[in-house]
Protein backbone atom coordinates (compact mmCIF):
# COMPACT_ATOMS: atom_id res chain seq x y z
CA UNK A 1 0.00 0.00 0.00
CA UNK A 2 1.28 3.68 -0.30
CA UNK A 3 0.67 6.58 1.04
CA UNK A 4 1.52 10.44 0.14
CA UNK A 5 1.54 12.68 2.51
CA UNK A 6 1.61 16.93 1.55
CA UNK A 7 1.89 19.40 3.13
CA UNK A 8 1.97 22.94 1.79
CA UNK A 9 0.00 24.43 -1.00
CA UNK A 10 2.17 23.15 -4.01
CA UNK A 11 2.99 20.26 -2.41
CA UNK A 12 -0.78 19.37 -2.35
CA UNK A 13 -0.99 19.86 -5.76
CA UNK A 14 1.65 17.96 -6.81
CA UNK A 15 0.32 15.19 -4.02
CA UNK A 16 -2.82 14.96 -6.01
CA UNK A 17 -0.86 14.69 -9.11
CA UNK A 18 1.24 11.78 -7.98
CA UNK A 19 -2.04 10.16 -7.10
CA UNK A 20 -3.75 10.40 -10.71
CA UNK A 21 -0.56 8.39 -11.35
CA UNK A 22 -1.14 6.09 -8.63
CA UNK A 23 -4.70 5.42 -8.22
CA UNK A 24 -4.59 2.80 -5.32
CA UNK A 25 -2.59 5.17 -3.12
CA UNK A 26 -4.14 7.39 -0.23
CA UNK A 27 -3.10 11.38 -0.23
CA UNK A 28 -2.96 12.67 2.92
CA UNK A 29 -3.28 16.52 3.22
CA UNK A 30 -3.67 19.25 6.31
CA UNK A 31 -7.38 20.17 7.23
CA UNK A 32 -6.56 23.42 6.39
CA UNK A 33 -6.30 22.69 2.07
CA UNK A 34 -9.90 21.00 2.60
CA UNK A 35 -11.53 21.45 -0.87
CA UNK A 36 -8.84 21.95 -2.80
CA UNK A 37 -7.93 18.67 -3.89
CA UNK A 38 -10.58 15.57 -4.32
CA UNK A 39 -10.19 11.71 -3.18
CA UNK A 40 -7.51 12.95 -0.42
CA UNK A 41 -7.79 12.35 3.37
CA UNK A 42 -7.17 14.81 6.42
CA UNK A 43 -4.51 15.15 8.49
CA UNK A 44 -6.04 16.12 11.86
CA UNK A 45 -3.57 14.64 14.66
CA UNK A 46 -0.28 16.05 15.67
CA UNK A 47 2.00 15.29 12.46
CA UNK A 48 4.11 12.90 14.42
CA UNK A 49 1.25 10.91 15.91
CA UNK A 50 -0.52 10.97 12.42
CA UNK A 51 2.66 9.53 11.34
CA UNK A 52 3.11 6.97 14.09
CA UNK A 53 -0.58 5.76 13.58
CA UNK A 54 0.45 4.84 9.29
CA UNK A 55 3.44 3.85 9.54
CA UNK A 56 2.18 0.20 10.22
CA UNK A 57 -0.31 0.38 7.41
CA UNK A 58 1.87 1.15 4.37
CA UNK A 59 4.37 -0.50 2.55
CA UNK A 60 5.65 2.56 0.79
CA UNK A 61 5.36 6.49 2.08
CA UNK A 62 6.30 9.57 0.35
CA UNK A 63 6.33 12.89 1.55
CA UNK A 64 6.15 16.15 -0.30
CA UNK A 65 8.21 18.16 2.38
CA UNK A 66 11.80 18.92 3.53
CA UNK A 67 13.70 15.80 4.43
CA UNK A 68 14.35 16.85 7.94
CA UNK A 69 10.43 17.34 8.86
CA UNK A 70 10.29 13.35 7.58
CA UNK A 71 13.77 12.15 9.08
CA UNK A 72 12.70 14.03 12.80
CA UNK A 73 9.14 12.58 12.49
CA UNK A 74 10.14 9.00 11.35
CA UNK A 75 13.19 8.35 13.83
CA UNK A 76 11.74 6.85 16.57
CA UNK A 77 9.88 4.39 14.21
CA UNK A 78 12.29 3.02 12.39
CA UNK A 79 13.17 -1.04 13.05
CA UNK A 80 15.20 -2.96 11.00
CA UNK A 81 15.75 -2.99 6.63
CA UNK A 82 13.76 -6.02 6.49
CA UNK A 83 10.23 -4.35 8.23
CA UNK A 84 10.74 -0.65 7.53
CA UNK A 85 8.40 0.33 4.76
CA UNK A 86 10.18 2.10 2.17
CA UNK A 87 10.06 6.28 2.59
CA UNK A 88 10.63 8.86 -0.53
CA UNK A 89 11.15 12.31 0.08
CA UNK A 90 9.93 14.69 -2.56
CA UNK A 91 10.73 18.26 -2.75
CA UNK A 92 7.48 20.53 -3.11
CA UNK A 93 8.28 21.76 -7.10
CA UNK A 94 9.45 17.73 -7.90
CA UNK A 95 12.95 18.55 -8.64
CA UNK A 96 14.14 16.03 -6.92
CA UNK A 97 13.18 12.29 -5.43
CA UNK A 98 14.91 11.26 -2.35
CA UNK A 99 14.99 7.05 -1.72
CA UNK A 100 15.65 7.93 1.98
CA UNK A 101 14.67 4.53 3.80
CA UNK A 102 14.46 0.59 2.35
CA UNK A 103 15.75 1.87 -0.58
CA UNK A 104 16.60 -1.92 -1.16
CA UNK A 105 14.53 -4.51 0.33
CA UNK A 106 11.55 -2.49 0.80
CA UNK A 107 11.72 -1.05 -2.93
CA UNK A 108 12.17 2.65 -2.11
CA UNK A 109 15.51 2.71 -4.69
CA UNK A 110 13.64 1.32 -7.73
CA UNK A 111 9.78 3.42 -6.68
CA UNK A 112 12.56 6.68 -6.66
CA UNK A 113 13.53 5.84 -9.84
CA UNK A 114 9.90 5.18 -11.56
CA UNK A 115 8.58 8.46 -9.69
CA UNK A 116 11.18 10.56 -10.99
CA UNK A 117 10.38 9.28 -14.50
CA UNK A 118 6.99 9.80 -13.86
CA UNK A 119 7.16 13.86 -12.69
CA UNK A 120 10.23 14.61 -14.46
CA UNK A 121 12.61 15.01 -11.17
CA UNK A 122 16.05 13.82 -10.48
CA UNK A 123 15.88 10.22 -8.41
CA UNK A 124 18.52 10.25 -5.79
CA UNK A 125 20.07 7.89 -4.76
CA UNK A 126 22.41 7.37 -2.38
CA UNK A 127 23.33 3.38 -1.07
CA UNK A 128 26.91 2.19 -1.83
CA UNK A 129 26.27 -0.56 -3.68
CA UNK A 130 23.99 1.59 -6.40
CA UNK A 131 26.61 4.65 -6.11
CA UNK A 132 29.63 1.55 -7.21
CA UNK A 133 27.14 -0.52 -9.57
CA UNK A 134 26.92 -3.62 -7.35
CA UNK A 135 24.35 -5.63 -6.65
CA UNK A 136 22.90 -5.49 -3.66
CA UNK A 137 21.58 -8.82 -2.10
CA UNK A 138 18.74 -7.33 -0.20
CA UNK A 139 17.40 -5.71 -3.54
CA UNK A 140 17.80 -9.25 -4.99
CA UNK A 141 15.59 -10.72 -2.43
CA UNK A 142 13.07 -8.28 -2.73
CA UNK A 143 13.08 -8.69 -6.52
CA UNK A 144 12.98 -12.19 -6.17
CA UNK A 145 10.76 -12.47 -3.43
CA UNK A 146 13.93 -14.73 -1.53
CA UNK A 147 14.18 -15.15 2.06
CA UNK A 148 17.28 -14.32 3.61
CA UNK A 149 18.96 -16.30 6.57
CA UNK A 150 21.78 -15.02 8.35
CA UNK A 151 21.09 -11.37 7.93
CA UNK A 152 23.31 -10.06 10.76
CA UNK A 153 25.76 -10.81 8.11
CA UNK A 154 24.55 -8.45 5.74
CA UNK A 155 26.31 -5.79 6.34
CA UNK A 156 29.73 -7.63 6.29
CA UNK A 157 29.03 -8.56 2.81
CA UNK A 158 27.93 -5.66 1.83
CA UNK A 159 31.17 -4.16 2.74
CA UNK A 160 33.23 -6.37 1.45
CA UNK A 161 31.60 -6.22 -2.23
CA UNK A 162 31.82 -2.58 -1.99
CA UNK A 163 35.75 -2.50 -0.82
CA UNK A 164 36.48 -5.31 -3.03
CA UNK A 165 37.73 -7.65 -0.71
CA UNK A 166 37.24 -11.43 -1.96
CA UNK A 167 33.64 -12.80 -1.67
CA UNK A 168 32.86 -16.31 -2.92
CA UNK A 169 29.17 -17.08 -4.13
CA UNK A 170 28.08 -20.53 -4.21
CA UNK A 171 24.62 -20.85 -6.35
CA UNK A 172 22.33 -23.82 -7.16
CA UNK A 173 20.33 -21.62 -9.67
CA UNK A 174 21.04 -19.38 -12.39
CA UNK A 175 21.97 -15.33 -11.58
CA UNK A 176 21.12 -12.84 -14.00
CA UNK A 177 22.97 -9.56 -12.75
CA UNK A 178 27.03 -9.38 -12.83
CA UNK A 179 28.89 -9.43 -9.78
CA UNK A 180 32.32 -7.45 -9.68
CA UNK A 181 35.87 -9.44 -10.47
CA UNK A 182 36.30 -9.63 -6.47
CA UNK A 183 33.30 -12.27 -6.41
CA UNK A 184 34.42 -15.98 -6.95
CA UNK A 185 31.61 -18.30 -8.51
CA UNK A 186 32.37 -21.87 -6.56
CA UNK A 187 31.54 -25.05 -6.41
CA UNK A 188 33.01 -26.15 -2.87
CA UNK A 189 32.15 -24.66 0.61
CA UNK A 190 35.04 -26.48 2.16
CA UNK A 191 38.00 -23.87 3.42
CA UNK A 192 36.51 -20.69 2.45
CA UNK A 193 37.77 -18.91 5.43
CA UNK A 194 41.18 -19.50 4.37
CA UNK A 195 40.66 -17.43 1.26
CA UNK A 196 37.36 -15.08 1.85
CA UNK A 197 35.61 -12.34 3.71
CA UNK A 198 32.13 -13.48 3.58
CA UNK A 199 30.46 -15.97 1.46
CA UNK A 200 26.69 -15.38 -0.43
CA UNK A 201 24.95 -18.86 -0.79
CA UNK A 202 22.06 -19.22 -3.10
CA UNK A 203 20.34 -22.64 -2.71
CA UNK A 204 16.99 -24.48 -1.79
CA UNK A 205 19.28 -26.98 0.09
CA UNK A 206 19.55 -27.12 3.90
CA UNK A 207 22.79 -29.62 3.59
CA UNK A 208 25.49 -26.85 3.32
CA UNK A 209 24.41 -24.72 5.96
CA UNK A 210 26.60 -26.76 8.94
CA UNK A 211 29.32 -26.23 6.99
CA UNK A 212 29.45 -22.35 6.84
CA UNK A 213 28.35 -22.18 10.38
CA UNK A 214 31.75 -24.48 11.08
CA UNK A 215 34.03 -22.12 9.24
CA UNK A 216 33.32 -18.75 11.40
CA UNK A 217 33.22 -16.01 8.24
CA UNK A 218 30.11 -14.29 7.27
CA UNK A 219 27.90 -15.40 5.06
CA UNK A 220 24.18 -14.73 3.62
CA UNK A 221 21.93 -17.26 2.21
CA UNK A 222 19.35 -16.25 -0.03
CA UNK A 223 16.41 -19.04 -0.76
CA UNK A 224 15.18 -19.11 -4.46
CA UNK A 225 11.75 -19.64 -4.78
CA UNK A 226 12.43 -22.88 -7.45
CA UNK A 227 10.60 -25.93 -6.09
CA UNK A 228 6.92 -27.06 -6.25
CA UNK A 229 5.08 -29.52 -4.35
CA UNK A 230 2.83 -32.05 -5.94
CA UNK A 231 -0.31 -32.35 -3.46
CA UNK A 232 -3.10 -34.78 -3.72
CA UNK A 233 -5.62 -35.49 -0.81
CA UNK A 234 -8.58 -36.99 0.25
CA UNK A 235 -11.85 -35.11 0.40
CA UNK A 236 -11.86 -32.94 3.92
CA UNK A 237 -7.58 -33.49 4.77
CA UNK A 238 -7.09 -30.61 6.97
CA UNK A 239 -4.52 -27.49 6.46
CA UNK A 240 -2.81 -29.05 9.40
CA UNK A 241 -2.77 -32.49 8.15
CA UNK A 242 -1.32 -30.95 4.78
CA UNK A 243 1.62 -28.94 6.11
CA UNK A 244 2.36 -31.39 8.29
CA UNK A 245 3.31 -33.48 4.89
CA UNK A 246 4.73 -30.66 3.64
CA UNK A 247 7.13 -30.28 5.99
CA UNK A 248 8.22 -33.66 6.35
CA UNK A 249 8.52 -34.17 2.72
CA UNK A 250 10.76 -31.31 2.64
CA UNK A 251 12.94 -32.33 5.20
CA UNK A 252 13.22 -35.59 4.24
CA UNK A 253 14.29 -34.26 0.78
CA UNK A 254 16.93 -32.11 2.21
CA UNK A 255 15.41 -28.75 1.40
CA UNK A 256 14.41 -24.79 2.76
CA UNK A 257 10.56 -24.49 3.14
CA UNK A 258 11.03 -21.24 2.15
CA UNK A 259 12.49 -22.43 -1.03
CA UNK A 260 8.37 -23.31 -2.47
CA UNK A 261 7.30 -21.55 -4.75
CA UNK A 262 3.89 -23.35 -5.47
CA UNK A 263 1.42 -25.99 -4.57
CA UNK A 264 0.08 -28.05 -7.51
CA UNK A 265 -2.63 -30.08 -7.70
CA UNK A 266 -5.31 -31.54 -9.64
CA UNK A 267 -8.26 -29.20 -11.21
CA UNK A 268 -11.10 -30.98 -8.83
CA UNK A 269 -8.89 -30.55 -5.82
CA UNK A 270 -8.38 -26.69 -6.76
CA UNK A 271 -11.28 -25.45 -3.97
CA UNK A 272 -10.59 -28.05 -1.33
CA UNK A 273 -10.82 -25.72 1.79
CA UNK A 274 -7.14 -28.12 3.56
CA UNK A 275 -4.96 -27.63 0.73
CA UNK A 276 -6.35 -23.77 -0.15
CA UNK A 277 -5.71 -22.91 3.89
CA UNK A 278 -2.25 -24.79 3.24
CA UNK A 279 -0.99 -22.46 0.32
CA UNK A 280 -2.42 -19.53 2.20
CA UNK A 281 -0.36 -20.00 5.15
CA UNK A 282 2.62 -20.76 3.32
CA UNK A 283 2.07 -17.61 1.52
CA UNK A 284 2.34 -19.24 -2.21
CA UNK A 285 -0.51 -19.74 -5.14
CA UNK A 286 -2.31 -22.90 -5.71
CA UNK A 287 -1.65 -24.04 -9.26
CA UNK A 288 -3.87 -26.91 -10.74
CA UNK A 289 -3.73 -28.61 -13.96
CA UNK A 290 -6.68 -30.35 -16.14
CA UNK A 291 -7.12 -34.10 -15.65
CA UNK A 292 -6.55 -34.58 -19.05
CA UNK A 293 -3.13 -32.87 -18.80
CA UNK A 294 -1.77 -35.54 -16.64
CA UNK A 295 -3.27 -38.09 -18.61
CA UNK A 296 -0.90 -36.95 -21.39
CA UNK A 297 2.23 -37.33 -18.71
CA UNK A 298 1.03 -40.12 -16.43
CA UNK A 299 2.93 -42.71 -18.08
CA UNK A 300 5.98 -41.62 -16.83
CA UNK A 301 4.94 -42.18 -13.19
CA UNK A 302 3.47 -44.78 -10.96
CA UNK A 303 -0.50 -44.94 -11.07
CA UNK A 304 -3.19 -46.23 -9.45
CA UNK A 305 -6.53 -47.33 -11.30
CA UNK A 306 -8.19 -46.58 -7.80
CA UNK A 307 -7.05 -43.23 -8.11
CA UNK A 308 -8.19 -43.31 -11.44
CA UNK A 309 -11.70 -43.87 -10.69
CA UNK A 310 -11.95 -41.09 -8.54
CA UNK A 311 -10.37 -38.23 -10.08
CA UNK A 312 -9.96 -39.33 -14.11
CA UNK A 313 -6.17 -39.94 -13.62
CA UNK A 314 -4.27 -42.65 -12.51
CA UNK A 315 -2.03 -39.81 -10.52
CA UNK A 316 -1.50 -36.44 -9.17
CA UNK A 317 0.87 -35.17 -7.16
CA UNK A 318 3.59 -35.82 -9.40
CA UNK A 319 2.63 -35.11 -12.51
CA UNK A 320 0.82 -31.79 -11.18
CA UNK A 321 4.20 -30.50 -9.76
CA UNK A 322 5.97 -31.80 -13.13
CA UNK A 323 3.53 -30.04 -15.42
CA UNK A 324 3.53 -26.60 -13.46
CA UNK A 325 7.26 -26.55 -13.83
CA UNK A 326 9.03 -24.71 -16.61
CA UNK A 327 11.99 -27.16 -17.06
CA UNK A 328 11.14 -29.74 -14.48
CA UNK A 329 13.67 -31.96 -12.01
CA UNK A 330 11.54 -34.63 -10.10
CA UNK A 331 13.77 -34.58 -6.71
CA UNK A 332 11.61 -37.34 -5.39
CA UNK A 333 9.37 -40.09 -5.39
CA UNK A 334 5.92 -39.34 -4.11
CA UNK A 335 5.68 -39.47 -0.73
CA UNK A 336 2.49 -41.33 0.94
CA UNK A 337 0.68 -40.07 4.35
CA UNK A 338 -2.32 -40.36 5.60
CA UNK A 339 -4.81 -39.57 2.60
CA UNK A 340 -2.42 -37.23 1.38
CA UNK A 341 0.19 -37.39 -1.45
CA UNK A 342 2.95 -35.23 -1.67
CA UNK A 343 5.87 -34.99 -4.32
CA UNK A 344 9.38 -32.58 -5.16
CA UNK A 345 9.70 -30.98 -8.09
CA UNK A 346 12.53 -28.62 -8.93
CA UNK A 347 12.37 -25.61 -11.80
CA UNK A 348 15.45 -25.89 -13.28
CA UNK A 349 14.35 -22.93 -15.73
CA UNK A 350 14.35 -20.66 -12.44
CA UNK A 351 16.82 -17.41 -12.82
CA UNK A 352 17.76 -14.81 -9.97
CA UNK A 353 16.86 -11.59 -11.99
Amino acid sequence: MLAIIALTKDAVKLGFELKESYPQADLFIPLRHKGEVASCNYIQDKFSIFIEKIWPKYTNLIFIMAAGIVVRSIAPLIRNKLEDPAVLVIDEKGYFVISLLAGHFGGANALAQEIAREIGGQAVITTASDVEGIPALDDLARRNCCIMENIRDLKDIAVALIEHKPVALCSTVKIKPQFPDNVDIIDDLEGLARHYQGVILITEKNKELGELKNQEIPYVILRPRNVIIGVGCRKGKSKDDILQAIQQTVEETGLNINTIQALATIELKKDEPGLVEAALELGVPLKWVKAQEIQRVEHNFPCSEFVKKQVGAGAVAEPAAYLIADNPLVVSEKRKFAGITTAVVIDKNYEII
